[in-house]
């Protein structure tokens, strides 16, 4: 819902730091694109509001509230945050009465500056969450993934099937951003040097396609590779992991390091 955040970490998944243009999406843009997703999506385990900062992201309450018309089609809806801010109190309300979750992502006290006192606020209001530990010796998952330098690597086609078929991010995840369906966060990141072709993603409001064409669509993307595994490591759960949340000192990331739009 942006490409905002309040950390510079070297290894975000969601490439942010290496955006060159900082963008909130707008709140009717965001709204259009749930109300496309349940057209394809019958049911979800669950459905995610994240970032950069979800928390930063204007009208979040009006959004969860909108999302929540389709508690029917998902298990649980999900607020991830790094706990560097807090919300407006309005937003613990909604999420109240939405039976709303939060995943929090504990960087560390010099980091998740206000961990305890949203972890108070959300006990308060009887919020249920749950708190990832990337910090110390038990980090949860033993770190984030190592994703690469995103270079070519010039993989064979059984390769790359073989990579999509290990990588959780395949078949298993569905993200959206700016009115489009990815199979994969290092697609939605249009690292610039990364082919994006027209059959690897579904335009959510393409009005030329029925609601049937774009989930025979979606469940051919879904079962193989697209260009960027090329690229990547895959999001593999025997993978190489690197220090969560590490951060760009003052000065170190330069424009010239940026590769998303």
């Amino acid at each position: 819902m942006n490409t905002v955040c309040t950390l510079k970490c070297k290894h975000c998944i969601a490439l942010t730091p290496y955006h060159n243009t900082k963008i909130y999406f707008s709140t009717a843009d965001i709204k259009k694109d749930i109300d496309a997703v349940f057209r394809l999506y019958e049911y979800v385990g669950h459905f995610d509001f994240e970032g950069g900062e979800t928390l930063l992201q204007p009208e979040l309450s009006e959004l969860i509230t909108h999302a929540l018309k389709y508690r029917s089609q998902f298990k649980q809806l999900n607020i991830l945050t790094n706990a560097t801010i807090l919300p407006p109190l309005e937003l613990f309300e909604v999420c109240k009465s939405g039976n709303v979750f939060f995943v929090i992502g504990d960087y560390g006290e010099k980091l998740s500056v206000k961990l305890n006192e949203l972890q108070a606020l959300l006990e308060k209001h009887g919020i249920n969450y749950r708190c990832d530990v990337y910090h110390g010796d038990k980090q949860y998952y033993n770190g984030w993934i190592d994703f690469g330098d995103f270079k070519y690597k010039n993989l064979s086609a059984e390769q790359l099937k073989d990579k999509a078929c290990r990588c959780y991010q395949s078949g298993n995840v569905a993200r959206t951003m700016n009115g489009k369906l990815y199979k994969c966060t290092i697609q939605m990141a249009h690292i610039k040097h990364i082919p994006l072709k027209s059959d690897e993603y579904i335009d959510l409001h393409d009005a030329s396609k029925t609601t049937e064409e774009q989930i025979k669509k979606w469940q051919k993307i879904r079962s193989g590779p697209v260009a960027a595994c090329n690229y990547c490591n895959g999001f593999l759960t025997d993978g190489p992991r690197v220090p969560a949340a590490e951060q760009f000192a003052p000065g170190e990331l330069t424009d010239e390091m940026k590769f998303c739009p």
